[in-house]
């Protein structure tokens, strides 16, 4: 509903209480707007009336009384004062039960009283003369059928009204196959703030100006929603919903202003969606996630193994036997110094040799270690082993801390190998 139908409409309908709004003139102005519709108007601008002006007849409800005593119609007397019959009834009812033998049965008996006439008795009423009591049962009944806002009946229309709009979502949801939890399953679940349907799967729904919402929930309103209902609906419920649950849909059965529906977390229809206007999310239409990179499998250096016993045997036949004259008569390093100037490569032609992860390389290039100094290798003449010679048969045998070797000597014997 435009704001302009709105306004005019709830002129038709603002009238004094006991009157009833001209239903001809708005069939005749607005043929659009179903009877529901300004009726829900009507009862919501009796309340808007009674929250403004309660006090101030609740402070002259002593006065009231007086001229129901005095024999003045309670019907007419409500018209007059502009206040619902059943609320009046319920105050004066307040003044007359609430005397100090009573005083713990107090409100709850007034509220029994007006559910069930037959209740108020003498007993409830100390010192009232009998004509009075059935006085006030006769006024009662008349106030309960007169009153269309706040009497017992009017209550539990509501309630009805309310529950047959819940159970008709729930069908619409079933006929459109869409999976849901209703309000009594999420307290079952321990939910607090429950909406009337919480949505297994989310939808969007189209609206007729082409967008798209997300909607992660449903509420349902079998009431008009105007400014001031909207406005108290977000504060204690909307929000809270949000905040839980996500975006959502609420649907005001009788209608709503038009421009109430700006929230983009909160989408306002008068109805349930069509079948056309729902998105769903299936498999078959969900976009399939980007696998996430795998970053690149870190190269763990694997421990050295033990070589078996026919490496050791290999690495003994591959040992120098004797320096040749060459290398003796290179005792003065001039050998070393050309192989170290010519920038050389070592070769290794002896294996690894692991124990308890320390490693030790045999070699077979000329000594320029710490074995053998300036003066160079020893001669074979001499019965003596020379400084390659020497690494050569350390490499045969295991490194053992018993035997002195640590894991500084092993790094230091691979440097000077050229491991």
């Amino acid at each position: 509903m435009n704001p302009g139908d709105y306004e005019r409409i709830q002129a038709i309908v603002s009238v004094p209480y006991g009157a009833c709004p001209s239903a001809t003139a708005l069939e005749r102005y607005f043929p659009t707007v179903k009877p529901e519709t300004w009726l829900a108007m009507y009862s919501q601008e009796q309340q808007y009336k009674v929250i403004r002006s309660h006090h101030l007849h609740k402070a002259n409800v002593l006065n009231y009384l007086s001229r129901y005593l005095n024999g003045e119609d309670i019907l007419l007397m409500a018209a007059d004062v502009d206040f619902p019959p059943c609320m009046l009834l319920r105050r004066m009812l307040e003044k007359i039960i609430d005397a100090p033998k009573q005083a713990s049965r107090g409100l709850q008996a007034v509220g029994e009283v007006l559910r069930c006439p037959d209740r108020l008795d003498s007993g409830l009423c100390p010192g009232a003369p009998p004509e009075l009591v059935e006085r006030l049962r006769a006024d009662i009944v008349r106030c309960v059928h007169a009153d269309c806002c706040y009497s017992p009946l009017s209550d539990v229309a509501k309630q009805v009204t309310g529950l047959e709009y819940e159970l008709y979502l729930q069908q619409r949801l079933a006929a459109t196959k869409l999976p849901y939890w209703s309000e009594s399953e999420l307290r079952q679940l321990g939910f607090h703030k429950t909406p009337d349907v919480k949505l297994k799967v989310p939808v969007a729904v189209r609206t007729r100006s082409g967008s798209e919402h997300l909607v992660c929930w449903v509420d349902s309103k079998a009431t008009f929603g105007d400014h001031r209902t909207h406005v108290k609906q977000v504060q204690e419920q909307y929000c809270t919903y949000v905040n839980r649950y996500g975006p959502g849909l609420v649907i005001y059965w009788f209608g709503f202003v038009e421009d109430l529906n700006t929230d983009p977390h909160v989408l306002l229809l008068d109805d349930f969606p069509d079948e056309d206007s729902i998105v769903r999310i299936t498999d078959g239409h969900m976009r399939p996630p980007a696998a996430a990179k795998e970053p690149p499998p870190v190269q763990q250096q694997q421990r050295p193994q033990r070589p078996p016993a026919a490496a050791k045997e290999l690495v003994q036949q591959q040992q120098p036997q004797q320096l040749p004259a060459a290398s003796a008569a290179a005792g003065s390093g001039d050998a070393a110094s050309a192989a170290v100037g010519t920038g050389a490569a070592m070769p290794v032609v002896a294996a690894a040799v692991a124990a308890d992860g320390m490693a030790a390389v045999a070699s077979n290039v000329p000594d320029a270690g710490g074995d053998v100094g300036a003066g160079g290798a020893a001669e074979s003449a001499d019965g003596k082993l020379s400084g390659g010679a020497h690494v050569a048969a350390a490499a045969t045998q295991e490194p053992s801390c018993a035997a002195g070797d640590t894991g500084d000597d092993a790094a230091t014997t691979a440097r000077t190998t050229g491991w």
